[in-house]
């Protein structure tokens, strides 16, 4: 039985699910079959983790994907680099999203339901527990394309996992098992109702990385180097996402 916890404990938005269960804090991207994250499923997600953190009542915070997609990362489309603006507010969203969830005094939960790719594996790396089902395909492929990191910095995650990631980044795609960053693997056919058991069971506590690095991460973007980069982006964003494709199947 779901325990309502808090008068803002179920808000709607068209690109995120979000609701409070036994004390803990839901949020779930929606977006289609690759929870493709563009501005308006990064703004849903900073709203729904500003809630989760201001309720008193909630204790700790998850975030997965629905259906068998945790995401691909941006939503790849030519249109989305076509401007050094609408690439500028991707950045904006995502950096506040790294922000957030570095300050957060509050544990935060990546369960992996599925494929994560690059800003996907981004938001699982900035969380300080990763629960997961098995044979999971996750990567950076869209480093090897000069897609950079949306949400976080190289900076921030060598700091937390020094050569992990530079590992990550050797390969275009991986299994999650061979990361070295699950905290638990849990059945799939049972997977949230196994979260709901093992969330208790973790630390409540303030983050193993977050005070020191939400210290030393940037308070702004260098637009200027990445303007150029946004335009010379666009046309490798279709063979970008048929990779992607491919690895989903």
């Amino acid at each position: 039985m779901l325990e309502e916890t808090h008068d803002n404990s179920q808000v709607e938005f068209s690109k995120v699910q979000f609701w409070a269960e036994n004390r803990v804090g839901i949020i779930a991207l929606d977006n289609g079959t690759d929870n493709g994250m563009d501005v308006e499923l990064l703004s849903e997600l900073l709203g729904a983790l500003s809630i989760a953190v201001n309720d008193s009542t909630i204790n700790a915070i998850v975030i997965t994907g629905t259906e068998t997609v945790f995401s691909t990362g941006v939503d790849i489309c030519e249109s989305c680099f076509e401007s050094a603006e609408k690439y500028r507010d991707i950045l904006n969203i995502g950096h506040s999203i790294a922000t957030t969830l570095l300050s957060i005094r509050k544990p935060v939960i990546s369960v992996v339901n599925g494929p994560a790719f690059d800003a996907g594996l981004e938001l699982i790396l900035l969380s300080d527990f990763v629960l997961s089902r098995n044979e999971v395909t996750v990567g950076f492929p869209g480093i090897w394309y000069n897609l950079p990191h949306f949400i976080g910095t190289p900076g921030i995650f060598s700091a937390i996992y020094g050569r992990d990631y530079l590992k990550m980044l050797s390969n275009k795609a991986f299994k999650i098992e061979e990361s070295g960053i699950v905290t638990r693997f849990l059945p799939e056919e049972t997977l949230m109702k196994s979260v709901m058991e093992t969330v208790p069971e973790l630390p409540l506590y303030y983050g193993k990385f977050k005070g020191e690095i939400f210290n030393n991460l940037r308070t702004s973007i260098d637009f200027e180097r990445y303007d150029n980069l946004a335009v010379s982006l666009a046309p490798k964003m279709n063979e970008l996402k048929s990779y992607i494709n491919e690895l989903k199947k």
